[in-house]
């Protein structure tokens, strides 16, 4: 490829720089004596050299510049994709968690219930030693948001459950109506 690139320099050169060389910088006889075309020449092929290294070293650059530019288009490409499927899946896992949680819900015992319909409405302060309280925090269904003095939390229902009551009131009040 280089050579190409050579080949093209020092043919442009000749048919190019050449006439305007000697028509800039006329050499005669008398300032060298026999080589007056030769140096012309040589001139013209140093500037063909120039030219070609400098035209090579160019388009080598925006070769590599379009390559890391291509490179990186397609791995962005990939990123979003891999993170559009991972953010598919959470979504169904979220969704079979909640359908899961609302075919349970009849089967919770009512003192759970009330933790959650309570905590449903807001923050509230509960003992880390109430047998409830570490029951719904092992499940993950609330969590602790700080500590409070006297071995209490402040809690906060988790946002699935808090979806899933969501629905579960949603669905009573429609086969009540």
């Amino acid at each position: 490829v280089r050579y190409g690139f050579l080949s093209v320099a020092i043919v442009l050169s000749i048919r190019f720089i050449l006439p305007i060389l000697k028509d800039i910088a006329p050499l005669t006889e008398q300032d060298l004596p026999g080589y007056s075309y030769a140096a012309h020449f040589a001139l013209t092929i140093l500037f063909s050299l120039i030219a070609e290294t400098l035209t090579f070293e160019l388009v080598a650059w925006m070769y590599l510049k379009l390559e890391k530019f291509i490179e990186r288009r397609k791995l962005r490409k990939e990123l979003a994709r891999k993170q559009e499927i991972e953010s598919k899946e959470i979504k169904r896992i979220q969704e079979k968690f909640i359908e899961n949680f609302i075919l349970a819900w009849p089967l919770i015992a009512p003192r759970y219930k009330y933790f959650v319909y309570e905590l449903r409405r807001g923050h509230k302060g509960y003992s880390d030693t109430n047998s409830a309280i570490n029951y719904l925090r092992q499940q993950g269904w609330i969590h602790p948001i700080t500590e409070l003095p006297y071995s209490h939390c402040l809690y906060r229902l988790d946002e699935l459950i808090f979806e899933a009551l969501n629905r579960i009131e949603s669905a009573a009040t429609a086969t009540d109506s």
